[in-house]
């Protein structure tokens, strides 16, 4: 590391990164992130291949895995990355079935990558214990601790190539995570009136035609969408500012935050509302659902509400039983 105290580090990773989103032409900014996201590939890669055979994979037979529940918060939170779905459909031109390949493939890759990299860090844990990670011994609670952090503690390649993932990782987060805000931001600019005068987004029965073609998307960012209006100078660079407030606490404010956006605003976000608006919007349209589809909206929002009751039920307890040793969830 540069050997910064971890609140400048914090701010030092948000500053040049925020900067360089809200300064940059919007084409740049693409470039570099696909090229973050090939750096995260094939550090991805490089650790398995460093990983792989250091792993003590039988641990995955012996695995609790009735304890995994516990982390399901922390893994619908992922369900944040939808927020970048209009920055796709807007650099796609709206194009239906090229934005469904990019959403649906991006998905399943996605998904492989957490499912591997998850099993291999539940077999390296297992493993640290003998040392055959070159990482200092941690003792026998090793296996309970976040496996980044000892995995970066290890000098060898596993470590250089866990080190280099991480960089990959939180730049194309933060980057991607501006680049949804400036959407939202300008979008809620044009909606209220406050945008200086910039072009409006098309509409959105205008974005695709009935060819099946699509009209030159907006370019998000620039002159042409709302651009140097007040979300840049104002609601944009505080959102940014209150982010590093809760950063900059602790490190394990970042597991906590996560850990309640999964529980709460995330389930309800996108467990709950969504099957709302479309029974909604079918009734207010006059449309017939087929009865699967209905028990399907159903079943979803009550298991989301389900979802976020059980978490409540568990957070009150944790809370009541904090003086005898309680912990919070994502601790357990």
């Amino acid at each position: 590391g540069l050997g910064l105290p971890y609140q400048a580090g914090c701010a030092l990773v948000v500053a040049s990164l925020s900067l360089f989103s809200l300064g940059a032409p919007r084409h740049l900014i693409s470039q570099v992130n696909g090229r973050l996201a090939a750096g995260f590939a094939i550090s991805l890669a490089a650790l398995f291949a460093c990983g792989a055979p250091l792993a003590d994979w039988t641990a995955l037979y012996r695995a609790d895995w009735p304890a995994a529940y516990g982390s399901a918060p922390t893994i619908l939170q992922l369900l944040v990355y939808n927020e970048i779905v209009p920055t796709v459909c807007a650099m796609l031109r709206f194009d239906r079935s090229r934005v469904r390949r990019a959403l649906g493939c991006g998905a399943a890759l996605l998904l492989l990558i957490l499912s591997s990299w998850s099993a291999l860090g539940i077999c390296l844990a297992a493993a640290v214990s003998s040392g055959a990670l070159g990482v200092p011994a941690l003792g026998a609670g090793a296996v309970t601790t976040d496996p980044v952090a000892w995995l970066l503690g290890s000098r060898s390649a596993l470590g250089r190539s866990a080190a280099a993932l991480a960089v990959c990782a939180v730049s194309t987060t933060v980057l991607a995570t501006n680049l949804a805000l400036q959407t939202l931001f300008t979008d809620l600019a044009d909606r209220t009136g406050k945008s200086t005068g910039d072009a409006a987004p098309p509409p959105a029965d205008q974005r695709t035609t009935v060819s099946g073609t699509s009209p030159p998307a907006p370019s998000l960012g620039t002159r042409q969408y709302g651009s140097g209006g007040w979300w840049r100078f104002g609601a944009l660079p505080l959102s940014l500012l209150a982010s590093l407030i809760c950063a900059s606490l602790s490190p394990d404010a970042f597991f906590g935050a996560i850990d309640f956006a999964g529980a709460y605003p995330v389930a309800l976000l996108w467990g709950v509302a969504p099957p709302v608006m479309a029974l909604a919007a079918a009734r207010r349209e006059g449309s017939r659902l087929r009865p699967r589809t209905v028990v399907g909206l159903v079943g979803l929002a009550l298991a989301a509400l389900l979802f976020v009751a059980s978490n409540a039920a568990t957070d009150i307890g944790g809370f009541v039983m904090r003086g005898a040793g309680g912990a919070a969830r994502w601790r357990r």
